[in-house]
């Protein structure tokens, strides 16, 4: 399949895929994965370290779905093609203007574009009566498809049906979620390596600046090769460690 993009952030699509894709780079390791790039990472090892010990297939970092900032899969062809399980997924990678969320819950964050399987009575109604009855034939015929229309869905199917092992457990904070909980003064230590919440000294895998990197009055400090600094709604802040 020959791809040209227009959007960089299209490549979310295509994560699901990179075990195959990046066969002989992964060669050796027992895990390989994906995550975004507007993360400030604490001390990872740690935290997922038991699970992996446990050759769980697949490990997520929200308890509620499979999330597309940070998510690890064994590394093995049966794991790594897990993405087969959507049969419109060659669909996914070739519709180079949309954006799915195929690696993560679609629902979430590609529910604004179109699904192959999508329902055909949110079309125009204007259409010709035949194109109609050929929509419903189609959308009837693909419906079972939703089942496994992002990896979020696949993995959580396979689990329940014992094909595969899943484990997520919420281990990141984001600014959007302390948004969401009415939490207006958080804020965020990371310290030699290591990162936490301040206020409930819970530690963490990742921070996500989803709001904030938008945001012109979030400015960062300095750096200096610092060992510990603090994150707001404001800012970077260094700190002593």
């Amino acid at each position: 399949m020959s791809i040209s993009l227009d959007n960089p952030y299209k490549i979310c699509d295509y994560r699901p895929a990179f075990g195959e894709i990046f066969r002989d780079w992964f060669r050796g390791y027992d895990y390989w994965g994906y995550s975004d790039l507007d993360l400030v990472y604490g001390n990872i090892f740690p935290l997922i370290e038991p699970y992996m010990k446990r050759k769980t297939d697949v490990i997520g970092v929200r308890e509620q779905y499979l999330a597309g900032h940070f998510a690890l899969f064994r590394n093995t062809p049966e794991i790594s093609s897990l993405y087969k399980l959507y049969p419109y997924y060659l669909r996914v990678f070739s519709d180079t203007h949309l954006h799915y969320g195929f690696d993560e819950k679609s629902s979430l964050v590609g529910k604004k574009l179109k699904h192959p399987d999508e329902s055909p009575f949110t079309h125009h109604f204007s259409e010709s009566l035949g194109k109609a009855i050929r929509r419903i034939k189609y959308h009837l015929a693909t419906s079972s498809a939703r089942d496994y229309r992002d990896m979020d869905v696949i993995s959580k199917n396979m689990a329940q049906k014992g094909e595969i092992s899943l484990f997520r457990k919420d281990m990141v904070r984001s600014d959007l979620w302390y948004r969401k909980q009415h939490i207006p003064d958080w804020e965020i230590i990371w310290d030699n390596g290591k990162l936490f919440d301040k206020k409930t000294g819970e530690e963490l895998l990742h921070f996500h600046l989803i709001r904030s990197k938008h945001d012109p009055k979030f400015r960062p400090e300095p750096w200096h090769n610092n060992n510990c600094f603090l994150i707001n709604r404001t800012g970077i802040h260094i700190q002593e460690s």
